[in-house]
């Protein structure tokens, strides 16, 4: 029982420390240099602090599995307990990107991932290694979320002060004018921080959706970091946040329209959104950033669009109070209209998609293309190692004077690097956790808001591929969702209490 006891402390400050050092650390720290070797330096950064505690928590599991096995040999009749299909999954992940590098042309390259954005096999398998460990034992308290809210209130509000033109801290200064305006706050270049964007704010839209009018989690708190929120997403001026949004949609309609309290919050939020919107077009310290914006994001600033976003706002209001009865056939409706947006955006971009599109994604998907078509069987079923994707695209990024080492799609990405077996295995991945939000009918639940960030996020890198920074949040909100899944293998009830508490209209008509 002490060696039990012991274990399980152990594996509560591991699980906490990681998730820290993930949601907290890894997006704070900047090295000295800035901007220059922001990415490498996140990589390195987090597998610094993440290695020590990989090595305690297998060494933990090690020592209680010996102890454990011992005292369960002197009970009849003792079963072990069966391994979640998810951990299965992952580690099967781990394993094939491991197997990639070891049949690449470059094994230290691939490892280290010095390659391209040091996403090597390494950081890779330890990644997955605290999705699971944090799948098996960690819950998060209020506490947490507070922290990781306090801290990203920071980051956006610097994102906005920078989108105002000011550089306080001078780390745009060794930027050359080209750069100045696709570097923001301490996350680094606006892809990434379009996709760590997408992985924090959903969660947080979903949780202001669920906090009590009364008590010491005030909505006006959560309303404030969402607007923060937004102002961010104007700055990162990246369509790929919009695509991330519109997919993630598809998950969270049916959550905030279970409740009219929801319903109402949602309204809250687009018409929170407006107001920024507005604020970023017309106020004169963001002119250059409004006159600079280009395809959606240019869009979304004009007055037609603002004043669509704020009218549908206020419906979402009104519907909550007069029409809530229809709350059913607004689902179908919303969500009908969704698909035909994506399907309509789709057909609109395909007699248009050339080399140029997209700032040169269609060059380079095509190319990547091209080139996996010429891979040998052996590359095309194993890939040719994770982040050796700079060999592939000499070529191009000779012709585009510009350092693309990435597909900048992660189908894509992963299909090169690891080939048809790691993509399927990347494939089932997404397949499996969309299955078990579908099949524990997580949006009439609060657990739900743990998917939208994973929602959001899969829409986003359709079009970027990840970075270290985005990959350690994601690491984190992939373990927070499964833990509150039929896969954890309980219902989480004391869990559910502390983090949502649900007024009587949670799942009614309120």
């Amino acid at each position: 029982m002490k060696t039990r006891l012991t274990t399980e402390y152990l594996r509560k400050w591991i699980a906490l420390y990681i998730a820290g050092v993930s949601m907290i650390l890894v997006p704070v720290f900047i090295p000295k240099d800035g901007y220059l070797h922001l990415v490498g330096a996140k990589a390195h950064f987090y597998l610094l602090l993440a290695l020590p505690a990989a090595a305690l928590a297998v060494f933990t599991e090690i020592y209680f599995f010996l102890t454990g096995r011992r005292k369960a040999e002197k009970r009849p009749g003792n079963s072990a307990r069966k391994y979640p299909v998810i951990s299965l999954l992952l580690t099967a992940i781990a394993l094939w990107s491991l197997l990639s590098t070891l049949f690449s042309f470059a094994v230290k390259a691939s490892l280290l991932g010095t390659g391209g954005w040091a996403m090597g096999s390494l950081m890779l398998v330890t990644l997955i290694f605290f999705t699971n460990y944090l799948f098996l034992y960690f819950r998060a308290s209020e506490k947490m979320f507070r922290a990781v809210m306090a801290v990203n209130a920071v980051l956006f509000l610097f994102a906005a002060i920078q989108m105002a033109g000011m550089d306080p801290f001078g780390l745009l200064a060794p930027l050359g004018k080209t750069f100045k305006r696709s570097y923001l706050s301490t996350i680094g270049q606006k892809n990434c921080f379009s996709g760590y964007l997408c992985l924090i704010l959903p969660l947080f839209w979903g949780r202001f959706a669920l906090v009590p009018v009364s008590g010491r989690k005030k909505p006006a708190l959560y309303a404030a970091f969402c607007a923060l929120g937004f102002l961010a997403v104007l700055a990162a001026d990246s369509d790929s946040t919009y695509a991330g949004i519109g997919v993630g949609a598809l998950a969270m309609l049916p959550f905030f329209l279970h409740s009219n309290v929801r319903t109402a919050r949602a309204g809250q939020l687009l018409i929170l959104f407006a107001a920024c919107l507005f604020l970023v077009r017309t106020a004169p310290v963001f002119s250059r950033k409004a006159a600079a914006a280009k395809d959606l994001s240019a869009a979304m600033l004009k007055l037609p669009s603002i004043a669509g976003v704020l009218a549908c706002g206020v419906f979402l209001i009104v519907f909550s109070r007069k029409w809530a009865a229809h709350k059913k056939l607004l689902l179908i409706i919303l969500e009908a209209a969704v698909v035909l947006v994506i399907i309509a955006a789709v057909i609109y971009t395909m007699p248009r998609f050339n080399d140029s599109w997209g700032t040169n994604r269609g060059y380079i998907w095509r190319v990547g293309w091209e080139q996996f078509l010429q891979f040998s069987p052996k590359e095309k079923l194993i890939g040719i190692g994770p982040e050796l994707l700079s060999f592939v695209y000499v070529e191009l990024r000779m012709q585009l004077n510009r350092n693309v080492v990435s597909a900048h799609c992660e189908p894509l990405h992963v299909l090169l690097t690891q080939g048809i077996i790691g993509f399927v295995l990347y494939a089932g991945f997404w397949i499996y956790i969309v299955r078990l939000f579908v099949k524990d009918r997580m949006w009439e639940r609060g657990e739900g808001v743990f998917f939208f960030p994973l929602a959001v996020y899969f829409g986003q890198s359709l079009f970027c591929s990840v970075y270290p920074v985005t990959a350690v949040v994601f690491s984190v909100m992939t373990g927070l969702y499964l833990s509150h899944t039929s896969e954890s293998g309980t219902k989480n009830i004391e869990t559910s209490n502390q983090l949502f508490i649900q007024t009587q209209s949670g799942g009614g008509n309120g």
